[in-house]
């Protein structure tokens, strides 16, 4: 099935989908990262706890990070759009 030929249903279902699918990515990320603190071995000298600081996440700008948010969905519907519009 070409992109043409999509229904309007399975776009709306990607738009959904893409939120759920980057909050999962996040929380695996955040699983492996607590979970490869704890796993450390037991050392015979005294250490503090994990701060979990070896971690972070910073983006530059706002509209910059709107564009990761929105950007494949947003890229993914105007080629729907162009191709659809190219069928008529």
């Amino acid at each position: 099935m070409s992109l043409r030929a999509w229904p309007l249903w399975r776009i709306i279902l990607i738009w959904l989908a893409w939120p759920v699918s980057l909050a999962l990515v996040l929380v695996t990320t955040a699983t492996v990262i607590v979970w490869r603190s704890e796993a450390r071995p037991v050392s015979s000298h005294a250490t503090l706890p994990p701060q979990y600081s070896d971690f972070s996440l910073q983006v530059g700008s706002i509209p910059l990070a709107l564009l990761m948010w929105v950007g494949p969905p947003l890229l993914l519907t105007l080629l729907w759009l162009w191709r659809r519009r190219a069928a008529t």
